[in-house]
């Protein structure tokens, strides 16, 4: 499922020419497809809000990291941040905390913090947003009978050309004739023979 979503295998030219945009691939296998939509169920429910409580003890214990702010105000800017996030637990880690502590010198506005924690959620996004793109192969368009007869036809046609160019009795698209063509592949393998 790797390769489904994979930039590397998936990315199309945009219109203009600039840049590249992923694309879904295309007749993918149903067990690829299946995979693909029991993970974008699974980082749907990773992606949902984390609760109040996760995003406070995240948000006290950088507040411990920066500059001190004054007790009141700060618990205050806490709880109403806490309040607002709406971001997954899954950016509320030990480690997006001690990033924050290396970015902010000060404890950080709610913009600056949201701004930080939607560089942390947005590969996520971006990868169940590939996630529910991924669709089964569409079946091949069925062909009615007359149009099976009118390709069969035409094949049969092609190869009646190519047939009579083979033999000579039509010139090849460059002008020459089959049998000149002939002529020469033999003169060549008989020099070669001779060498």
């Amino acid at each position: 499922m790797k390769s489904a979503i994979a930039d590397s295998l998936n990315l199309v030219p945009t219109p203009d020419g600039e840049g590249y945009v992923w694309q879904a691939p295309a007749n993918l296998p149903a067990r690829i497809v299946d995979e693909a939509q029991r993970a974008a169920k699974q980082l749907e429910h990773a992606l949902k809000p984390a609760t109040e409580d996760v995003k406070a003890k995240w948000l006290a214990q950088l507040a411990q990291l920066c500059a001190p702010v004054s007790a009141e105000d700060g618990l205050t800017r806490l709880r109403a941040i806490a309040r607002d996030l709406d971001h997954p637990p899954l950016c509320f880690t030990d480690e997006t905390r001690i990033a924050a502590a290396r970015r902010f010198k000060f404890f950080p506005s709610f913009a600056e913090l949201a701004g930080f924690l939607d560089g942390v959620r947005h590969p996520y996004r971006e990868r169940l947003g590939r996630l529910r793109q991924i669709r089964p192969a569409l079946p091949a368009p069925v062909e009615s009978e007359a149009e099976f007869i009118a390709r069969r036809q035409a094949m049969v046609a092609k190869l009646g050309d190519l047939a009579a160019m083979l033999r000579g009795e039509k010139p090849w698209p460059d002008g020459t004739r089959g049998t000149a063509c002939h002529q020469q592949s033999a003169d060549l393998y008989r020099r070669d023979a001779d060498r």
